[in-house]
């Protein structure tokens, strides 16, 4: 199976499919596209197509233009502006969109249409510049999104797949670290043996030429691993990427994604930092996600919840904050009118917090229960206005309890924590409650959560000379804090 933009094609059995559909082709054009695949990037004859194609049976060189003719409307490619099939005057064909051998399915997604996500004009604006910094200026571009669980981070790597799809030049490449991962690098690894996998003439060569230590490490996971502590080894194994990202991207342009950075070890952080200081003279996009609390457990001798250190000199993310109201209204008018956006936009966004997962989740489950429903005149709201706020409130519940299983040990206890020691509380309380030693350490960490999730704000800022440090908050979203103090095994002292 061949994989170039949206398309797969199946050399065996000659079909080429979009998503979940078969493209029509007749048995000769497939055969064309087999052998343009084949010889990917390369200009193919004429007399090698006809001998491929027809082989021993003489025919005209105009039945090539034929299939050609039939292989770009099958692909909707355009003969003066070429994203697939290419002429080359006097000469033959070239198939000029990256061709990979394995799928990056966590991106592509299963094939079938789905609905709208919710746009950031910001977010767009930073995948845009960057885009076009590496296929156009051949400068190489970092972007990394910061984000708490259901913030939209994976919907952010989707769209940028999406978004560079437009290019069926462009390659990706896509790892990704999870909660169980327990070697050092899992998200660079899974992306390293991903373009191995999918670009085995391309990329395979220059990673075991130019980054053999990590080579090694793909056929045996404890080459690094016994390696990875040593200081000097970050900038080893930094310095090697970067001579890989160097010579993979000089011709070709890269799409290097890495997603979930938080569930992995301090390393790849540093490593990430490196290979953002250097000016790489290549055609790459490296793209990195993570949530601002690191994976680790607090230790036993009552170690304070922090946020993660992600953030080293050279990396300045992009933070996906919760949704204002406003950005509520567009997805939904986008997705049902405006009809509909005008009735759900408010009490939506009020249920959610802005919680970009919520939202969806909110949304999904009024379609489901057929509250929201498609007719002839569109999308209608299918309840008496005034049941909207009971409805929108009884599913915002579920999907808080939803988006409270996306969220790491730190956040869930510090929420917890707070919730427990009732809707006003105080940094001191709550260290209390957890066993913490120094609670001025938490500050920071309850600062953070509600600029990400803003469901309690700061009451009681500290006098004194330098900044402001808030000691006291509040809740403000009921259900939230209903559903914390409920999950919540802590017990008030």
């Amino acid at each position: 199976m061949k994989y170039f933009s949206h398309f797969r094609f199946d050399r065996s059995e000659r079909k080429l499919w979009l998503g979940p559909d078969i493209v029509p082709l007749t048995r000769k054009a497939a055969d064309l596209l087999a052998v343009l695949i084949q010889e990917a990037g390369a200009t193919v004859s004429h007399q090698k197509i006809l001998d491929t194609v027809w082989p021993g049976t003489h025919v005209q060189q105009d039945n090539i233009k034929v299939l050609v003719h039939e292989l770009r409307h099958a692909l909707a490619d355009n003969p003066d502006a070429p994203r697939y099939v290419q002429s080359e005057a006097g000469r033959g064909y070239s198939f000029v969109a990256a061709v990979a051998d394995a799928p990056c399915p966590m991106l592509e997604g299963s094939g079938h249409s789905h609905p709208p996500s919710i746009a950031r004009d910001y977010v767009m604006t930073a995948i845009d510049g960057a885009l076009d910094a590496a296929l156009n200026r051949r400068e190489a571009a970092h972007l990394y999104f910061e984000g708490i669980a259901g913030s939209g981070k994976t919907t952010v790597c989707q769209e940028l797949y999406r978004r560079a799809s437009r290019w069926p030049s462009v390659r990706v490449a896509y790892g990704r670290a999870h909660r169980t991962s327990t070697e050092p690098f899992p998200a660079i690894v899974a992306l390293l043996e991903r373009l191995v996998a999918r670009y085995p003439r391309e990329a395979a060569p220059v990673v075991e030429r130019r980054a053999p230590t990590w080579f090694a490490h793909l056929t045996n996971r404890g080459t690094i691993v016994d390696q990875y502590p040593i200081a000097e080894n970050a900038a080893k194994l930094a310095f090697e990427l970067v001579d890989t990202f160097v010579e993979i991207g000089q011709h070709e342009p890269f799409v290097l994604i890495l997603e979930d950075l938080h569930w992995t070890q301090t390393p790849s952080l540093d490593i990430l930092s490196m290979l953002a200081a250097e000016a790489i003279p290549s055609r790459i996009v490296v793209v990195a996600t993570y949530a601002p609390f690191a994976s680790h457990a607090p230790g036993v001798d009552g170690a304070p919840v922090l946020p993660a250190p992600i953030l080293r000199s050279h990396l300045a993310p992009v933070q996906l904050l919760p949704l204002p109201e406003a950005t509520v209204w567009d997805y939904l008018e986008r997705r049902f009118g405006s009809l509909c956006a005008d009735a759900l936009a408010g009490p939506i966004h009020a249920g959610s917090a802005g919680h970009a997962a919520s939202v969806t989740r909110i949304v999904d489950s009024l379609v489901a229960a057929g509250f929201l429903r498609h007719g002839v005149s569109g999308w209608n709201l299918n309840v008496p206005l005034k049941r909207v706020h009971g409805l929108i409130a009884d599913r915002a519940t579920d999907a808080i309890r939803t988006a409270l299983d996306g969220f790491g040990p730190e956040e869930l206890r510090l929420l917890q924590g707070a919730a427990c020691v009732g809707w006003k509380f105080d940094t001191d309380s709550v260290a209390q409650l957890l066993g913490i030693e120094h609670p001025a350490a938490l500050r920071h960490g309850f600062e953070v959560l509600a600029t990400h999730l803003p469901i309690f704000e700061r009451t009681a800022p500290a006098p004194g000379r330098g900044p402001i440090l808030a000691t006291g908050f509040r809740f403000l979203h009921r259900q939230w804090f209903d559903v914390l103090r409920a999950q919540s095994t802590l017990t008030t002292v």
